[in-house]
């Protein structure tokens, strides 16, 4: 179902700017079928928290090796370099975790707190003013 909500949004922003290329876009997107299967045969019957966890259903045998490496430097606690333990430091000066997973839980996205009310553990918030600065980002709050 998930698939199925973030297909119909990328369909609305695209119609929202429709016009020329946009609305050749938004007529291919249309024409896919919705179902679980999306990704075709890389596709698994995986629809819960769990499913950015496994390699694609179809991956070859060298690149299930390739994942798996990936997979583990995504779970590993690092450190702030330089640090006595050289194989662990790597964290550069923005961080908010000291893994990958410690903030996109389960191989997926940042989640906010459960409550509402608690810390943002997962989350970035970028506070700015409608615009954009002389560097072409967003225009910083003065």
């Amino acid at each position: 179902m998930r698939i199925i909500a973030a297909t119909l949004a990328i369909i609305a922003g695209v119609s929202a700017a429709a016009g020329g290329a946009e609305s050749d876009l938004r007529a291919r997107l249309l024409a896919i079928p919705l179902s679980p299967q999306l990704g075709g045969d890389g596709s698994r019957p995986v629809t819960d928290k769990r499913a950015f966890s496994y390699p694609a259903a179809n991956a070859e045998r060298h690149h299930i090796r390739i994942f798996s490496f990936g997979n583990r430097l995504f779970n590993t606690n690092w450190v702030e370099a330089p640090a006595s333990v050289k194989a662990f430091d790597g964290l550069g000066p923005m961080f908010n975790r000291v893994s990958c997973a410690g903030c996109h839980t389960l191989d997926g996205r940042g989640e906010p707190p459960r409550d509402g009310n608690g810390p943002m553990q997962q989350m970035l918030l970028r506070i700015s003013i409608p615009g954009v600065s002389e560097h072409g980002g967003p225009k910083p709050v003065p």
